[in-house]
């Protein structure tokens, strides 16, 4: 070897360095493994985001359930101030619900083949419950407790019984085009969706009945009222 550098008019150290052959395939590994372990740790982090979000909306749900119990039965004692104080927790669970549907972890399965479906649903059905509170059930409360004082007050106006009643027409009109929405969406591929649907049409059916009732009772409220108006002069 020696002869043949002299030969060609090299010197030793002037002999061009090998290059490592295994160098580029170990380094190639090396990057395609830190890739292959960043997304599966993205994975991770994404559906310990998303089963966050679905126990959150299943706890909403159970406070949903337990407020609207609470809720119909302080209505049917008239108990107006605890059934007042039920209805707010129950917007306020409505509200959790929506805002966790909405979130970006959902958007991803909503762009999906058949689980979007179910997802989209599942954010029509929140935004349907949410409604039928801000739109129907607040103001309601709103009226009511000008009428009926939580803090045991003398009753409101003839004039607030009026706002009332015409607040519990427009509360009715609202929840039964609510229930309509909902039986528009058809069946999901998921039971447990169609759970949910049909206990927010039974919600909504519920609350109707509350609506009704409570109508019957503030008319007799008001035509006493009117009586007595009329007595005294």
């Amino acid at each position: 070897m020696a002869k043949r550098v002299s030969q060609l008019g090299l010197a030793s150290d002037e002999i061009p360095a090998q290059a490592d052959a295994s160098q580029g395939p170990k380094k190639s590994h090396r990057t395609r493994n830190t890739v292959i372990a960043v997304v599966i740790a993205l994975l991770v982090v994404y559906f310990a985001l998303l089963g966050r979000s679905y126990l959150a909306i299943q706890d909403a749900t159970a406070d949903v359930t337990a407020d609207y119990a609470e809720l119909t039965t302080a209505a049917k004692k008239a108990q107006y101030s605890s059934a007042i104080s039920a209805a707010r927790r129950l917007t306020k669970a409505m509200d959790k619900i929506q805002a966790q549907t909405q979130l970006w972890v959902w958007g991803i399965p909503a762009r999906l083949p058949i689980i979007g479906d179910d997802v989209r649903m599942a954010r029509t059905l929140a935004a349907v419950g949410k409604r039928s509170c801000d739109d129907a059930l607040i103001p309601v409360c709103d009226k009511l407790e000008k009428v009926i004082p939580a803090d045991g007050s003398k009753l409101g106006s003839a004039k607030d019984l009026s706002s009332l009643l015409k607040e519990l027409d427009s509360a009715e009109d609202v929840t039964k085009d609510c229930e309509r929405q909902v039986k528009a969406q058809g069946d999901a591929h998921f039971d447990d969706l169609n759970d949910k649907r049909d206990e927010l049409l039974s919600l909504l059916s519920g609350i109707n009945d509350t609506y009704e009732n409570l109508q019957d009772e503030i008319s007799l409220l008001k035509s006493a009222s009117d009586l007595v108006s009329l007595i005294t002069g």
